[in-house]
C-alpha cells in the first residue's frame, strides 16, 4: 500500500478505500479513534490496522471500519531510529543500519508465524521471547504481570529523544478549566505520580528519574527536530527501503 497516494485531508472519499494505521502510542490511538465513526461516513471503506494489542477491543467498536491483523517483523524506519544513530549514518541514506536491522528477522526477532496472535509482550511474559524493545508505557504492565525476575537495561547504543506536549483547542468553549488543568497535569505534583508508576519518563528537572536503565537512557540520547515533512520524508523511505 505504500505506493497508493496520501490523503491530504482535501480529497473526496466518496467512492475511495481508506487505510490508516497506527504510529504513535495506546493514549494517541485511543483518543484519535472518537473520528472513526466520522470517518466511515466519509468513505466507501476504512481499513485501519492498529497495535495488536488494540485489535480486539477496536473490532468490538469498529464503526464500520475493517480492522487489519496482519503483523509481521515492522520493516519501518521509526523502529530503525536508534541504530540508525548508533551507526551515526545519515538519516536520509541509512544503508548499513537499514541492512543490520532486516538481518534481525528470523534470527534474533520471531517471524510472524512464531508470533502467530500473541503480541510481544504476552510472548515475553509466557517465557516465549527473552527480551524485547518496548517503550516506557509497558513498564507497569510487566511489573505487574511478571511472575519472574526481569528487570529494563537500555538500548546499547543512541535513542531519539522526543517529548509529548498538550494543547488547548482554539475553540475551547472552557479554556480557563483547560488551562488549570494542564497547569495540574503538568506541576511537579502531578508528574511525580506518574513517574512513581513508571508510565513516565519526566521533564521536569525537580522531579528525579528513579529507574536507573531510564535515566541512562535519557543520558545518551539524542533530541530529533522534526519537520511538517517528517511523514512524508518517513513514507519515502519506507518504499526505498522496504519495497
Amino acid at each position: 500500500m505504500k505506493d497508493k497516494p496520501l490523503w491530504t485531508g482535501k480529497e473526496d472519499l466518496a467512492d475511495k478505500i481508506l487505510y490508516t494505521y497506527y504510529e504513535a502510542g495506546f493514549g494517541d490511538m485511543l483518543m484519535f479513534y472518537r473520528y472513526m465513526p466520522q470517518l466511515t461516513q466519509m468513505c466507501k471503506k476504512v481499513i485501519l490496522k492498529p497495535q495488536k494489542e488494540l485489535a480486539s477491543l477496536f473490532r468490538e467498536n469498529s464503526y464500520g471500519a475493517e480492522i487489519m491483523e496482519l503483523y509481521d517483523f515492522e520493516k519501518d524506519v521509526y523502529f530503525m531510529l536508534p541504530y540508525v544513530l548508533t551507526m551515526k549514518e545519515d538519516f536520509l541514506n541509512p544503508q548499513k543500519s537499514a541492512e543490520f536491522y532486516k538481518s534481525l528477522e528470523g534470527k534474533y526477532a520471531p517471524t510472524a508465524s512464531q508470533v502467530g496472535s500473541l503480541t510481544l509482550a504476552q510472548m515475553f511474559l509466557q517465557g516465549k521471547i527473552g527480551l524485547y524493545l518496548s517503550g516506557r508505557w509497558m513498564y507497569p504492565k510487566i511489573k505487574e504481570s511478571a511472575d519472574f525476575d526481569w528487570d529494563v537495561i537500555p538500548f546499547c547504543g543512541t535513542v531519539p529523544l522526543d517529548a509529548s506536549g498538550w494543547a488547548i483547542y482554539k475553540d475551547s468553549k472552557h479554556k480557563e478549566q483547560a488551562e488549570k488543568f494542564l497547569q495540574f497535569l503538568s506541576s511537579q505534583k502531578s508528574i511525580e505520580y506518574f513517574n512513581a508508576t513508571g508510565l513516565i519518563v519526566p521533564a521536569r528537572n525537580d522531579v528525579e528519574i528513579e529507574n536507573l536503565a531510564f535515566k541512562k537512557s535519557v543520558e545518551n540520547s539524542k533530541p530529533l527536530a522534526y519537520t511538517k515533512d517528517y511523514k512524508k520524508i518517513a513514507d519515502r523511505l519506507n518504499q526505498k527501503l522496504f519495497p
